[in-house]
């Protein structure tokens, strides 16, 4: 008599046959991209199939396959794996200068590899890719999109330029106070009102002095060579 396989044995040899097949589910690289206004991109992956994170037990990355192809997919340039990176504890890594001047925070969670009825694998996916520009780059998003700035530089102005730093946000605060904002976040008062009030330093520190005469002075550092700023930010204030 011939030997008969069982139906159910069979059944179960295709089973794990066609699961093997397709061993890698694929996953989903839908995401939600927002930005905040220092020009700072977020891109949230909120799906729970969401592309791999790929890191060993001491959260060292193995591999960059998914994590450059999660990049090319939000249209940015992928990770040399020769580049230097900070590990955040649980929550994170980070690369420095990863895009010219810019930095990139991958963060990573658990998400559920569904693989056949009785093997679902939990992984490291990621869960958010946050783009930082550097900060002169942040000034002059903060300058385009917040009506109470305005970003200034010096290639603009060329020798009108009066400031000793390259670059400057200009901006009106309350009582008509005019300030220039650093990208060291030092706020210095331009005009009388501003420079008296304690919070703000003294622009005259920030005054470049080659080859302007001391008649281009007045008292309290409102001089001619700042009346163009002092205006500009007035203007903020109406």
């Amino acid at each position: 008599m011939k030997n008969i396989i069982p139906f159910s044995v069979v059944f179960i040899g295709i089973f794990i046959f066609m699961n093997s097949c397709t061993n890698e589910k694929e996953y989903d690289y839908t995401y939600r991209k927002t930005s905040n206004q220092y020009g700072v991109s977020f891109y949230y992956f909120e799906s729970n199939t969401s592309p791999p994170f790929e890191i060993d037990e001491d959260r060292n990355i193995m591999e960059y396959k998914y994590i450059n192809k999660t990049l090319s997919v939000i249209g940015k340039k992928n990770i040399d794996s020769s580049m230097d990176y900070e590990k955040h504890g649980k929550a994170f890594h980070s690369w420095k200068n990863y895009e010219g001047d810019k930095d990139l925070r991958i963060s990573y969670g658990k998400c559920i590899q569904e693989r056949s009825l009785f093997d679902d694998i939990e992984y490291y996916c990621i869960r958010k890719i946050q783009i930082t520009p550097d900060r002169i780059d942040r000034m002059r998003y903060q300058g385009k999109n917040n009506d109470r700035m305005i970003f200034v530089e010096r290639k603009e102005y060329g020798e009108r330029w009066p400031f000793v730093m390259d670059e400057g946000l200009i901006r009106c605060n309350r009582g008509d106070k005019v300030i220039l904002i650093t990208k060291n976040h030092e706020h210095y008062g331009l005009n009388g009102l501003a420079i008296s009030d304690e919070r703000y330093k003294d622009s005259r520190e920030i005054l470049d002095k080659r080859g302007i005469t001391s008649s281009e002075f007045i008292i309290m550092g409102r001089g001619k060579t700042l009346s163009n700023f002092i205006s500009m930010g007035l203007n903020l204030c109406r």
